[in-house]
């Protein structure tokens, strides 16, 4: 963590949040390629039944954020105050508990699954029903890759290696592409396919991020004399819980709109709908990227007590939001067409 404080801010900025907007886009591809694949080699139907199951996995990743950033942070701030063994009582801590949260949530979708269908919307359409359940029955057996994922991205990134995690998303984002093709056009598995080569791509991308953080990380590392302190647990869910909001309100908006064009237009409505809100996520895990990608260096500098660095961290991300945000709007707006022809 030292380089964050011996480099240039703007220079620090970009190294951190350039390799974090990448890692969100990959993470987003991976539904979008699912998407893709369905659409072309099995049909709008079954892409309506992937679309359907979107809130329920935007549900399990804001889990995710809420513990990853909330626990970053506390665990930056402690690194700041040279405090390295209660940061990793805190990293300790979280990884515990995000394993627990992932299990715990996978357990309860299974054994009410006929139930978290009908919410979804399923039920709504017998056309979608069967694609929805094979969709979900399989993907949720990999909600732990999916919750630990993340959270060890940012951990690594407080180690000090920001672009090791983009090369472990890249990895897992190659492997979905290869599988897709394999389970989808070759085997003809349809959206049990679909599912089944996103797990493994998690899977994978996980393994070598838990990899990195067992054998190679310098500062981050697991603490065997800890305990379960409820009070940090709270804390950290406080810390993170913006994040929570942040990420969750668009999975409750994707959810109410499916409801809605499934009773008024259809199936179909649903699969157009379905590549809008890929696009949208796009747009929208950029922004979540960049912000996220500075949450170290904000929290560590916190932790030094550089004021005049915060401010200047402050000056450079809100112009290079609002920078992003034009570029995202002539891009999409100019390529409206030719991204609908990727899907149809």
């Amino acid at each position: 963590m030292t380089m964050i404080s011996s480099k240039p801010i703007l220079k620090t900025i970009f190294k951190y949040a350039i390799p974090n907007v990448i890692s969100m886009w990959i993470f987003t591809l991976y539904t979008m390629v699912d998407g893709i694949f369905i659409s072309r080699f099995v049909g709008s139907t079954a892409l309506a039944g992937v679309n359907l199951v979107l809130p329920l996995i935007n549900f399990i990743f804001s889990l995710s954020i809420m513990i990853g950033v909330g626990s970053s942070t506390l665990i930056a701030i402690k690194f700041g105050e040279d405090k390295y063994d209660e940061g990793n009582k805190i990293f300790t801590l979280a990884t515990l508990l995000n394993l627990f949260l992932a299990i715990f949530i996978s357990l309860l979708i299974l054994l009410n699954l006929e139930r978290v269908i009908n919410i979804l919307g399923a039920n709504k359409s017998q056309e979608v029903y069967q694609y929805v359940k094979d969709y979900l029955s399989v993907i949720v057996f990999f909600s732990v890759f999916y919750m630990s994922g993340y959270a060890f991205e940012i951990y690594i990134k407080i180690d000090g290696k920001p672009s090791y995690p983009t090369i472990c998303v890249l990895v897992g984002g190659i492997t979905n592409l290869i599988l897709d093709y394999l389970f989808v056009v070759v085997f003809h598995y349809g959206v049990t396919g679909a599912a089944i080569a996103t797990g493994i791509s998690q899977v994978t991308c996980c393994s070598m991020l838990l990899f990195y953080i067992i054998f190679k990380a310098k500062k981050i590392k697991f603490k065997k004399s800890f305990r379960f302190d409820f009070d940090r647990i709270i804390k950290i869910f406080k810390t993170g819980f913006s994040e929570f909001l942040t990420e969750i309100s668009s999975g409750i908006l994707i959810l109410i709109y499916n409801l809605v064009i499934l009773k008024r237009i259809g199936v179909i409505g649903v699969s157009i709908f379905g590549t809008i809100s890929y696009i949208s996520s796009f747009i929208t895990m950029t922004m979540i990227g960049f912000s996220q990608g500075i949450q170290p260096i904000i929290s560590y500098n916190l932790g030094k007590k550089h004021y005049k660095n915060l401010r200047d961290i402050l000056k450079i991300s809100i112009t290079s939001l609002g920078i992003l945000g034009i570029v995202c709007f002539i891009l999409i707006t100019s390529s409206a067409e030719y991204i609908g022809r990727i899907f149809f």
